[in-house]
């Protein structure tokens, strides 16, 4: 796995960065996370744990059924 970083703006002498981190496909199919799942972040020490965000998942299937 790789922490990558693009220059996403300036102002003045500042500089804001976008930070990503490009997960190898063997562990996202062994996760079963597909692109554009909605996900959320924990820092626990010094681990950061990812999850698929369910409050999200079911929001998402309560309006599908309210269609």
């Amino acid at each position: 796995m790789k922490l990558q970083s693009q220059v996403s703006r300036r102002v003045g002498d500042k500089e804001y960065k976008k930070f990503w981190i490009v997960i190898p496909q063997k562990i996202i199919k062994k996760l079963g996370f597909k692109a554009g799942d909605e996900l959320k972040a924990d820092v626990k020490g010094d681990k950061l744990i990812i999850e698929r965000d369910l409050e999200k998942v079911k929001d998402e299937k309560r309006k599908e059924i309210d269609k």
